[in-house]
């Protein structure tokens, strides 16, 4: 069974580890048409908390500044996929005040909470793109952090639009 997401958060101040960075890259790349525009950011990116709930969601900071959490939050890159159990989960790369601010990973069906270690392929969470985009992300050795072979295998994905 899935544990709410919490709003609270544990703080931390840490590196990305590199399958976050190859993961937030890799959703850089392929999300929204101004999602590339956050690259240069990557580099200077540090994790500043983590969902409380035991998900592996995180907040960044860039540079040594966080957005406010008050600030509108800008959708820059948003996809799902479904575990080789058939559990549909999300993403969401997030910027607020043109910083990049997060990563929210979440169970979409709330069976399970996501820690990423089944097998899927991801696809645009949008109601304009019913097909897999053609670039793939790179492959990765994964550890706690599973995303990227989530989004590396050959698991159907349904349309975000539930069509």
């Amino acid at each position: 069974m899935a544990r709410e997401h919490s709003t609270t958060e544990i703080h931390e101040d840490r590196a990305l580890s590199d399958e976050e960075r190859t993961l937030v890259q890799w959703m850089l790349e392929n999300g929204e048409s101004h999602a590339p525009s956050f690259l240069p950011q990557l580099g200077q990116a540090r994790v500043a908390a983590r969902c409380a709930c035991g998900c592996v969601s995180i907040d960044l900071v860039i540079a040594g500044q966080r957005a406010s959490t008050s600030s509108a939050m800008d959708i820059i890159a948003d996809f799902d996929w479904y575990d080789a159990d058939g559990h549909r989960f999300g993403a969401f790369l997030f910027a607020r005040d043109g910083l990049l601010a997060g990563l929210d990973i979440y169970s979409i069906d709330g069976a399970v909470t996501p820690h990423m270690a089944a097998q899927a392929r991801a696809a645009p969470h949008s109601t304009a793109c019913h097909t897999m985009r053609s670039n793939q992300p790179p492959a990765v050795p994964m550890s706690s952090f599973h995303m990227t072979s989530i989004l590396n295998s050959a698991a159907k994905v349904a349309p975000a639009n539930g069509d």
